[in-house]
């Protein structure tokens, strides 16, 4: 579980209904290509072509929260800080006339320096959501 700044979340989702900023909520995901079976019982044995190794599909998207426009962008090598930046360069050429606030999860590639000053050089806010911390009573 993540909580973010409820001052700071409550003022941007005000102000993006109002339509003065697009609020948008961003992560990323990793789809493996192959196959992954555990257990499979089959009369007759069945070979499921697949890529070998580590093939991946890599989806960094974000959905704006008051309109749902989903914007994303694949790659297959990996999601860091660069292909983050290329990232904020297109939601900015996608909104244009618009501030953004972004709310992100926290990933460390999210936090680098370059990251963080593309964003300031965009006008984009970067909206980091704070981890809580979880006593386990188990």
């Amino acid at each position: 579980m993540v909580q973010i700044n409820l001052i700071c979340a409550s003022i941007a989702i005000e102000k993006a209904k109002k339509g003065e900023i697009a609020l948008l909520f961003c992560d990323s995901a990793h789809f493996v290509m192959g196959v992954f079976l555990s257990h499979l019982w089959a009369i007759c044995r069945v070979f499921i072509p697949s890529s070998a190794g580590r093939s991946r599909l890599n989806v960094t998207g974000a959905i704006d929260a008051i309109t749902k426009k989903l914007y994303f962008q694949t790659n297959n090598t990996t999601v860091n800080a660069q292909s983050f930046m290329e990232f904020l360069l297109y939601l900015r050429s996608q909104m244009l006339d618009k501030a953004i606030v972004i709310v992100l999860d926290n990933a460390r590639y999210q936090h680098c320096n370059l990251v963080k000053e593309l964003a300031v050089t965009l006008e984009i806010t970067l909206l980091f959501c704070r981890p809580i911390r979880q006593t386990s009573t188990i």
